[in-house]
């Protein structure tokens, strides 16, 4: 073996290196996908974990509130009870909020940091924190501190200086400090002013200490600023009210002690690990994150073609190597293990390769997945790359693995032929032709199995149903290629050549005498074009779908809302001047109100809008309704009259509730059921919406806040007039967002096309890698018939006929890639809309087949084959006669 090894597969790849490096690349690529995929996933995942575990400190016990969050009189009677179980307390106050003053570059407009409120000698049990003036000096607030809590590190002559940092802190209403990531990022020093949005309001607030290195400089990827609890609430307009408790429990007494603070705090409070909250999360971002790792997947299944496709080609030129071999003697399976050693070599040196530049590209791919979750989940910043143990073995060994078994139908075909056939090259493509039958009712068989898979009582059944559904319909087309292939090369043959002349009748009896390398690369650029087909009738569909159900849903002529902040979180809305003021304006007939609380059903979050939309009634809005218990006329009657909440498809798809049920929810006030009177339409990302009267929350919610108006003006007005009077009546006080429909429109589409950013790029990288096959195998073709070629020449053909030849043939392999990823992509639009997105999303889209969908596929499949052929064919037009006619 070692024999064999060394002068046989050694000296091949040395004298072929390029075909070599073309597979290990398709490896790299579609490994370095996948890695990408998965560090970006788990950075996000670490990034929040990190801002988890500053938060919490040494917590193991924590008591959040709801979006109301608790009353600190309860804090108070806590500490009075004095439980010898739990050893330490510390009440916090905790808000994303939005700085205008954190700008990297000129046109920034700014960045979201997370804000901490702390009572400094009751954090004293839970973290260390060091503080750093100007100067230098340092200050440590640790648990073994005097009855204040301060000690400090420096000699005595420089207490006073050490200790200003933390007086400033605990003294001055306004003074923040910062991470040291968060100064050394934006230029920021002590005495440097930091403004902030709260609601409509726009604080100042000075930077007072500079936090030295620690976890609190992790929290929310470094972007962190420290306030004393009290500045805290006023400065968030959260006075006596606390986000969390943070707990020190004995290990042994963490569960009981849990059990008895439920049965005392208010019914929508929780009482948890910290961990807890970061399995909730990961539950979360379940459902997004295996979206993006089955669609990375989708290039590795591409590269595994390639993976083939070299083999093949090392096969064909060994072929008489291997008919020797098995001559004097050498065993099938010896020279199986052979071609399989050397496809696992191609595949391990890809995977390496792979992982290096998957991590590389993760730079890039943690920002759009950061973002993407930020828009769409909760706020998370993640700037730092974590990559998982597992990943390190587990790409190249997947690598691996993927390319010998890409490698094994080509290995077991070389091996197991017959020494007289393997000395014919014909025998090789007679096999795939003798086989192509059988592939193709295994490819039926695949395709039967994927409609099973798809149908609701499979489905339903896991989430990963859908994917592997694709995974057999991509699969089962595959098989149907070679088949197909030959038929479409008769089908030219026998029309092409009649009306197109004799390139044609050849470039069609070419693709037949070459089936085994014609229907691979076929295979392979058909599985591309699928995946970008059937993603692009889904994106079309649904963003037609939303197009719709915007133009019904958002009517009004101006939106009013609070400056940017408070991102996932509940702020303290639109002063009341404001709403008091748009409510005396001539140019406005009517306006909708909204107050929106979160809260979670199961592990589905619930996005409730408290609304009064007197646009419903006078008709200038329209729900478009799923479901009414008794008609629409009496759906919205009984929600105007406070009676019953209307639900979401989405709430209903995903939490089992219809028109008529009633929805159990968590208020400060208990446990309560809400009549349900119909389900209506709405695309609103990743949340269940319910629309509950606003009386009807102010009721059990006690919140009187409004987050947003929606104002409808008379015919004739300029919203362009209102908006400026709002401006010079209310711009030198707060901070507001004054939004025109159309801007409103323009915002919803960015964050949709921002949201499928990412699955464009992974659809072009699968279509890269294909083109790289196309190359590889219109090398091989061209060698393989170098000696035909060169006796047209010989017999008189132009190079410029040989030119047309092959690009006839190239262009024929984009075609015939094309008719059957069309086909294939569109059974894969249907699978992606009908089953995917119903499992994940519970959304209704309504699917449409534009056109130029697949003229734009036709067209990439044309400049894929043509494009990777010219180079090729322009080599073979223009080689040598004489060397060629001597090759064999």
């Amino acid at each position: 073996m070692n024999y064999l090894l060394r002068f046989l597969s050694l000296r091949y790849w040395l004298r072929h290196r390029g075909g070599f490096a073309l597979a290990a690349l398709g490896v790299t690529m579609g490994v370095a996908v996948f890695v990408s995929m998965q560090v970006a996933n788990h950075s996000v995942l670490a990034a929040f974990g990190a801002s988890l575990d500053a938060v919490s400190g040494k917590a193991n016990l924590q008591i959040r509130g709801g979006q109301n969050g608790l009353d600190e009189r309860f804090y108070a009677a806590l500490k009075r009870q004095s439980d010898a179980r739990i050893r330490a307390m510390a009440p916090l106050v905790s808000s994303t909020l939005f700085s205008p003053s954190l700008k990297l570059k000129p046109g920034d407009e700014g960045t979201s940091l997370l804000m901490m409120g702390i009572d400094v000698f009751a954090e004293v049990d839970f973290r260390d924190i060091d503080w750093q003036s100007a100067s230098g000096s340092t200050q440590t607030v640790a648990p073994d501190t005097s009855t204040r809590g301060a000690r400090s590190s420096s000699s005595k002559d420089d207490g006073q200086n050490a200790a200003r940092p933390v007086w400033q802190f605990l003294l001055e209403p306004d003074a923040i400090a910062i991470s040291q990531t968060l100064a050394q990022k934006y230029g920021l020093k002590e005495g440097s002013r930091l403004d902030i949005f709260v609601g409509a309001k726009r604080k100042a607030l000075r930077v007072v200490a500079i936090l030295r290195d620690g976890e609190l400089n992790n929290a929310f990827g470094g972007d962190f600023a420290l306030l004393d609890i009290a500045s805290a609430q006023e400065a968030f307009e959260h006075v006596g009210r606390l986000s969390q408790i943070d707990l020190i429990v004995d290990e042994a007494d963490v569960e009981t002690v849990a059990s008895e603070l439920r049965q005392r705090l208010p019914a929508d409070a929780t009482v948890q690990r910290p961990a807890q909250r970061g399995a909730q999360v990961a539950d979360l971002l379940g459902a997004f994150q295996l979206n993006l790792s089955a669609l990375s997947c989708i290039t590795l299944f591409v590269g595994a073609f390639l993976i083939y496709n070299t083999i093949a080609i090392a096969v064909v030129r060994r072929r008489s190597e291997a008919a020797t071999l098995r001559s004097f003697g050498t065993s099938g399976s010896l020279l199986t293990r052979m071609f399989l050693i050397e496809a696992a070599g191609i595949g391990l040196f890809g995977s390496l390769l792979g992982l290096g530049v998957g991590i590389l590209l993760a730079h890039f791919t943690l920002g759009a997945v950061a973002h993407t979750v930020s828009t769409l989940y909760l706020a998370v910043k993640a700037e730092q790359l974590f990559v998982p143990d597992w990943l390190w073995w587990g790409a190249p060994l997947g690598g691996t693995v993927l390319s010998v078994l890409a490698a094994w139908p080509a290995a077991t075909e070389a091996a197991h032929t017959s020494p007289r056939a393997a000395l014919q090259n014909v025998s090789l493509h007679q096999t795939i032709t003798r086989f192509s039958p059988a592939m193709f009712g295994g490819g039926l068989a695949m395709l039967a199995l994927a409609w099973l898979l798809s149908q609701p009582f499979a489905a339903g059944r896991a989430v990963w149903m859908g994917f592997i559904a694709t995974f057999c319909t991509l699969s089962g087309f595959a098989l149907l290629c070679p088949l197909l292939t030959l038929w479409g090369g008769r089908l030219v043959q026998v029309w092409g050549g009649k009306y197109f002349g004799v390139e044609t009748l050849l470039a069609g009896s070419y693709l037949q005498r070459a089936l085994n390398r014609s229907s691979l690369v076929i295979a392979a650029l058909m599985v591309s074009l699928a995946m970008t087909i059937g993603l692009s009738i889904m994106v079309r569909s649904f963003r037609d779908t939303v197009s719709e159900w915007v133009s019904s849903t958002i009517s009004a002529d101006i939106f009013i809302a609070p400056a940017r902040g408070f991102s996932g979180e509940k702020g303290p809305g639109l002063p009341p001047e404001v709403v008091r003021y748009v409510q005396t304006l001539d140019a406005v007939t009517s306006l909708d109100s909204i107050r929106g609380t979160a809260t979670q059903i199961g592990k589905q979050p619930v996005y409730i809008a408290a609304n009064v939309l007197p646009s419903l009634q006078s008709g200038a809005r329209r729900l478009r309704w799923v479901e009414t218990e008794r008609g629409s006329e009496h759906a919205l009657r009984d929600f105007h009259e406070s009676r019953a909440i209307l639900i979401s498809e989405r709430f209903r798809n995903l939490l089992g509730f219809k028109a008529g049920s009633r929805v159990p929810l968590l208020t400060p006030q208990g446990r309560v059921e809400f009549q349900v009177a119909g389900v209506f339409y709405d695309y609103t990302p990743n949340q269940c919406v319910l629309y509950m009267p606003q009386s009807l929350y102010r009721k059990y919610w006690q919140d009187f806040g409004i987050d947003g108006l929606a104002l409808y003006l008379k015919p004739g007005a300029s919203a362009k007039t209102v908006i400026e009077e709002l401006q010079s009546r209310f711009s030198r006080q707060y901070q507001l967002t004054l939004l025109p429909n159309r801007e409103i429109r323009q915002s919803v589409f960015k964050t949709f096309d921002d949201t499928f950013a990412i699955t464009y790029a992974l659809q072009l990288i699968a279509v890269i890698v294909a083109a790289i096959g196309i190359f590889d195998t219109l090398i091989a073709l061209l060698l393989e018939r170098s000696r035909e070629l060169a006796t047209l020449r010989a017999t008189g053909a132009s190079p410029g006929q040989i030119m047309r030849l092959t690009l006839i043939e190239f262009g024929l392999i984009g075609f015939f890639a094309w008719a059957i990823g069309a086909v294939a992509g569109i059974a894969l639009a249907w699978q992606l809309i009908f089953v995917i997105n119903r499992q994940f999303f519970g959304w209704t889209i309504h699917a449409s087949l534009p056109p130029q969908v697949l003229l734009q596929a036709l067209g990439l499949a044309l400049a894929a084959a043509i494009g990777a052929g010219i180079g090729p064919a322009w080599a073979a037009a223009r080689r040598s006669i004489a060397p060629a006619l001597q090759t064999e």
